[in-house]
């Protein structure tokens, strides 16, 4: 249930326990009560650190099962959240040797290191509301600056995660919950992005190239059935999962070079004073 909200568009309990009403219909069970209580008190005694473990489990299995050619540029990279970077204009590239000396590797290990590294030197700007702008240098092995484009740096967008799945604004009101909200929506997350993965290797396509947001609808179109295969037999539902990834692979993002997505709305909001 907790899942299904996630997802849902309708992020409300009484949505939530509505949902659960038409399940448990549709397999001819007595319908429960309507009182979204009850699913309140049962998610508060959940242990947190479930959401964590499972968030974390799902996703290492996503990444055991990864292919080589799937990796931006040959690495695994890591999405990080936090203030906004502009980068400088300027770069050069550098050479570092290796020191004679370094007080943290024994010699045996030092010497396995080579002798010279070709890098990329890059002076950014951290610029975050209320402190100061900080400057630091950014090393990457990357030396083609042209080579980086945008589409390659979308690997690290969380927008999929904050604006598909509704994570920018979180419902619970108590720290504890707030961590089991975000650790189901991280395990959410995961389990899209395996669905994604599953359907791009069935079809022998990038997994980027599949959209998240498309993968989303279909799982919801597809989700009031699934929910009524529990009795049909495992050839029935296996069939059923193989044309959900069938429909999930035709969902696919076009390569759209220089297109310009400022960050405005696109309409206006009524003007309608806040309630504090």
């Amino acid at each position: 249930m907790f899942l299904g909200q996630v997802l849902s568009q309708d992020h409300s309990y009484r949505a939530a326990v509505a949902r659960l009403i038409a399940h448990r219909v549709a397999r001819g069970q007595r319908p429960c009560s309507t009182e979204t209580s009850a699913y309140c008190q049962t998610r508060k005694r959940l242990p947190e650190e479930l959401f964590a473990a499972v968030a974390r489990k799902t996703g290492q299995a996503l990444d055991e099962r990864a292919h080589d050619h799937w990796l931006w540029k040959g690495r695994r990279v890591l999405a990080y959240d936090g203030p906004t970077v502009s980068m400088a204009k300027g770069d050069h590239i550098v050479e570092w040797r290796r020191p004679g000396r370094i007080r943290s590797i024994d010699w045996q290990t030092l010497k396995l290191l080579p002798e010279q590294l070709t890098i990329r030197e890059t002076r950014v700007r951290i610029q975050q509301p209320g402190f100061r702008c900080r400057s630091m240098i950014v090393v990457s092995m990357l030396l083609d600056a042209e080579e980086v484009t945008a589409h390659d740096l979308a690997e690290l967008d969380l927008r999929s995660l904050k604006q598909t799945m509704q994570m920018d604004i979180l419902r619970c009101k108590t720290p504890e919950l707030v961590r089991q909200e975000i650790g189901t929506h991280l395990l959410a997350d995961n389990l899209i992005r395996t669905l994604i993965a599953q359907a791009a290797s069935k079809h022998r396509l990038e997994p980027r190239t599949v959209s998240f947001k498309g993968a989303v609808q279909i799982l919801k179109a597809f989700q009031p059935l699934i929910a009524t295969q529990g009795d049909c037999s495992s050839t029935r539902r296996q069939r059923l999962y193989e044309q959900l990834l069938d429909a999930v692979a035709t969902h696919q993002v076009g390569d759209r070079p220089d297109r310009f997505e400022p960050r405005q709305r696109k309409r206006r909001q009524k003007k309608y004073d806040r309630m504090m």
